[in-house]
C-alpha cells in the first residue's frame, strides 16, 4: 500500500512540474493543495 502511495506521489509531482512550466502562480495553488 505504501508503493502505491509512493508512486502516486510520483505521478503527481511530475503534473505539477508540467504545470509550473507552464504557470508558475498554477504551481503555488498546486502546493497548498498537496498532500502529505
Amino acid at each position: 500500500m505504501d508503493g502505491d502511495i509512493t508512486n502516486a506521489g510520483t505521478i503527481f509531482q511530475a503534473s505539477i512540474s508540467v504545470m509550473d512550466a507552464k504557470d508558475g502562480n498554477a504551481i503555488q495553488s498546486c502546493h497548498i493543495l498537496t498532500p502529505r
